[in-house]
C-alpha cells in the first residue's frame, strides 16, 4: 500500500524538528562543556599562580627566619667571645660559669627555631629578675672591659613580676637591642652608659633601653626597622627587624623614641606581660 503524501510530508517535517533539536542540544552542550573546560583551565591557571605565591613567601620566610637565627647565634657569640677573652688562667668564677651556660642556652634556642619554623611558641613563665639578671650577665664580661656604665631602673614593677612569654625570645630581644646600643656607643665619651627603664601600665611592660651612643642617622628613622637595613660596616640588617618581627608576633611592638637631654638613643620595646 502506497503511503499518502500528506503522511509522509507529516513525518519529515516532524524528523526534521527532532533533527534540529539533536542538532540544539549538541551546540547546548559543546557551549557548556566548552565554558566549563574554559572556567577548569582558568581555575588550574589560578591555583599555579598561587602555589608559586605560597612557594615563594615559604622561600622568603625560611630565608629570612634564617637570617634572624643566625643573627642571634652571632649575637650570643659576641657575648661568649667577651667572656672568654676576659677569663684569667686557672681562674673561673660562678658568675662566669652561668654566663657560659646562658651563651649555650640562647644557641640552642636560636637553634630550635629551624624545627618549628615560627616564632609561635608553648609560653612559659618567667620573673623580671630571672630576665635581667640573665641579661646582665650575658653583657658583664663586656661591659666592665669597655667601661660601660650598665643598670636598669624599675618602675612601678616590682622584680618579682610574672612574665607570661617565652622566657628566651624576651631575652634575646633585649639582648639585640643592648647590643645594638653597645656597637653605636660613642668612643669619644670617656664613661659611656646603657641604662633599661623598666615599666608597667595596663598589663602592658615597657623596656626603654637608652644609651649614650652616637644616635639615629638623621632620615634613617623610618627605615631602622626593615630587613638589611643597616648602617654599620660589617652588618647584617637584620638586627632590629627581628626585634620588630618577633615583638609584634608576641603581641607588642618596638618604636624608637628619638633621644632626650641625657641619652642619644632610646628604644622601647613592649610586651603584654
Amino acid at each position: 500500500m502506497i503511503p499518502k503524501r500528506q503522511n509522509s510530508e507529516k513525518n519529515l517535517i516532524i524528523l526534521r524538528k527532532r533533527l534540529e533539536k539533536l542538532e540544539n542540544e549538541k551546540k547546548e552542550n559543546f557551549e557548556f562543556f566548552s565554558k566549563e573546560i574554559e572556567n577548569l583551565q582558568e581555575r588550574i591557571k589560578k591555583d599555579k599562580l598561587v602555589a608559586q605565591q605560597e612557594y615563594r613567601a615559604l622561600q622568603d620566610f625560611v630565608r629570612l627566619l634564617t637570617n634572624f637565627a643566625s643573627h642571634d647565634i652571632k649575637n650570643i657569640v659576641h657575648n661568649l667571645d667577651g667572656l672568654v677573652v676576659n677569663l684569667k688562667n686557672n681562674y673561673i668564677s660562678d658568675e662566669d660559669i652561668i654566663s657560659a651556660k646562658l651563651c649555650v642556652t640562647g644557641i640552642r634556642a636560636a637553634l630550635e627555631e629551624f624545627k618549628v619554623l615560627s616564632s609561635d611558641r608553648e609560653k612559659k613563665s618567667f620573673t623580671i629578675q630571672e630576665l635581667t639578671t640573665a641579661l646582665e650577665s650575658l653583657h658583664r664580661a663586656l661591659l666592665k672591659k669597655n667601661k660601660i656604665y650598665f643598670s636598669i631602673e624599675y618602675i612601678e614593677i616590682t622584680k618579682d613580676q610574672i612574665i607570661n612569654q617565652v622566657f628566651h625570645q624576651i631575652l634575646q630581644l633585649l639582648n639585640n637591642l643592648v647590643i645594638n646600643s653597645y656597637e653605636f656607643l660613642d668612643p669619644e665619651i670617656r664613661t659611656p652608659e646603657i641604662k633599661i627603664k623598666i615599666i608597667l601600665k595596663d598589663n602592658i611592660v615597657k623596656f626603654y633601653v637608652c644609651d649614650t651612643g652616637i644616635g639615629v642617622e638623621e632620615g634613617l628613622e623610618d627605615d631602622m626597622f626593615l630587613p638589611y637595613k643597616t648602617t654599620k660596616e660589617n652588618g647584617s640588617g637584620v638586627g632590629l627587624s627581628h626585634v620588630r618581627y618577633v615583638s609584634e608576633s608576641l603581641g607588642g611592638q618596638i618604636q624608637y623614641l628619638g633621644k632626650d637631654d641625657k641619652y642619644n638613643t632610646i628604644f622601647c620595646l613592649s610586651l603584654p606581660i
